[in-house]
């Protein structure tokens, strides 16, 4: 019985995740563009993002998606950020870019942020907040000018 919940498992995972890399590689943020440079993280993060995409593996519906909203996130030098949604200030606290071995996350406070989750990769114009991997979504950012 246990083979079969870990084969049925290991299925949906690999389903999964071909899944969301053919319908969409959420642009040119992958692996080989991310700053590991915490610092450079930081600088990077500094500035408005808008949410343009997200995608979720474990969701009821998954998939890739356009944002629905317009969210922005907002990240100051004073370690403060924001996050609006249509407008609406729904997020406010104190952020920092720490180092786990997995690679970097923002760690936010408070902990209950809806868009800024989990793992991050940061590149040039492009921003990922990245739960999946305590089942939640991935939200794409892009920089604003």
């Amino acid at each position: 019985m246990k083979i079969i919940f870990v084969l049925l498992f290991v299925l949906c995972i690999v389903s999964c995740d071909s899944k969301s890399s053919d319908d969409n590689s959420f642009g040119t943020c992958d692996a080989d563009g991310v700053f590991t440079d915490i610092q450079l993280a930081e600088n990077q993060l500094l500035g408005i993002w808008k949410w343009t995409k997200s995608t979720c593996g474990f969701c009821s519906n998954p998939g890739v998606y356009e944002a629905d909203k317009e969210v922005f996130a907002s990240f100051k030098s004073d370690g403060s950020f924001s996050v609006s949604e249509d407008s609406k200030t729904i997020e406010e606290g104190i952020w920092t870019v720490r180092e786990s071995e997995n690679g970097s996350f923002i760690s936010v406070d408070p902990k209950s942020t809806l868009y800024l989750g989990g793992s991050i990769r940061v590149c040039d114009r492009e921003f990922i907040s990245d739960s999946r991997p305590w089942d939640g979504p991935a939200y794409l950012f892009v920089k604003m000018d």
